[in-house]
């Protein structure tokens, strides 16, 4: 392709050189003016959206690309979940405050132990899952589903809740269980 203009060139008059160079350069500074005009325009509309987003915009963006590429549970949405959890989503649940405050134990940024004074109806726990369910698939844009199960947490009984990619839990055919 490069020999080919090479070759084109070669053959050209030397005034179609000339006229040639003399288009490119003016095609050149017209682009560039056309640049330097539309930047400030560009530049107050990226301002105004930072202003707009508290400054976030970056990070909205870039935890979005994450959790699409990704999936898996991000910070965007640990903290909300966590809130939810302490304010609504144990409400209905008998809750031991005695060593964790609120009564739940953060385990690592994907898995949470609620921590339970007494043991616990099959139909409150399938509500609770029904809910805490529904509450990560709401705030992760159904990328990320979660996994609920009873366990023992010396000296307390707890449910543990850990939240895993939605494709995980959807591959299953059997009743998702934790093996401790």
């Amino acid at each position: 392709m490069l020999k080919k203009i090479g070759e084109i060139l070669s053959n050209l008059h030397w005034i179609y050189l000339i006229a040639l160079t003399i288009v490119l350069i003016v095609i050149s500074v017209l682009l560039i003016k056309f640049i330097i005009w539309l930047l400030p325009f560009v530049s107050l509309i990226a301002i105004l959206i930072f202003v707009y987003t508290d400054g976030e915009i970056i990070t909205m963006v870039w935890d979005k690309f994450k959790l699409a590429k990704f999936g898996g549970i991000g910070a965007n949405i640990a903290t909300p979940f966590y809130n939810w959890l302490t304010e609504e989503g144990i409400s209905n649940l008998p809750i031991s405050t005695s060593k964790y405050w609120q009564g739940i134990e953060v385990g690592n940024d994907s898995t949470y132990f609620v921590h339970l004074k007494d043991k616990i109806s099959e139909e409150i726990l399938s509500t609770f899952e029904m809910n805490v369910r529904q509450q990560v698939q709401l705030l992760s844009n159904d990328f990320n589903d979660c996994i609920i199960v009873p366990v023992r947490r010396d000296p307390f009984l707890a449910i543990k809740v850990r939240i895993v990619p939605a494709n995980d839990v959807r591959l299953q055919d059997t009743v998702l269980e934790e093996d401790f």
